[in-house]
C-alpha cells in the first residue's frame, strides 16, 4: 500500500511532495498568461484607483500574490485521481476550503 501524502499548502510550492510539486508547476506554466490576462482585464476598471495598483492583488507577478498559488491549488484538487492520494492536506486560507465545500461532498 502506498504511503498517503500530506500537502502543506502554506509551504512554497518547491516543497510540496514530488507529486504535488511537478503537478503544480504543469498547472503553473500553463495557466500563467490567462491569468496574467485576467489581471489586466481586471486592472482595467480601476485605472483611476491608486489603492488598487498598490494592492498584490493586481499584481501579474504570481510570487508576489497568493490569488495564483490558490487557483493552482484549487486546480490540484480537482485532481481526483491525486486527491485519493493525500490523506491530510494543510491550507492558509479557510476560503479554499469554502469553495471547495460542495466539491466533496460529490
Amino acid at each position: 500500500m502506498k504511503e498517503k501524502l500530506i500537502w502543506d499548502t502554506t509551504l512554497d510550492p518547491i516543497e510540496y511532495p514530488i507529486k504535488i510539486k511537478n503537478k503544480f508547476f504543469k498547472l503553473s506554466i500553463k495557466h500563467r498568461k490567462n491569468f496574467v490576462d485576467w489581471i489586466g482585464k481586471i486592472s482595467n476598471n480601476f485605472i483611476g484607483n491608486y489603492l488598487w495598483w498598490i494592492k498584490l492583488p493586481s499584481s501579474r507577478d504570481p510570487y508576489k500574490s497568493d490569488l495564483f498559488k490558490n487557483i493552482i491549488i484549487i486546480f490540484i484538487l480537482n485532481d481526483k485521481k491525486l486527491l485519493n492520494e493525500i490523506d491530510t492536506i494543510v491550507l492558509e486560507n479557510k476560503l479554499i476550503l469554502e469553495a471547495m465545500h460542495g466539491y466533496f461532498e460529490r
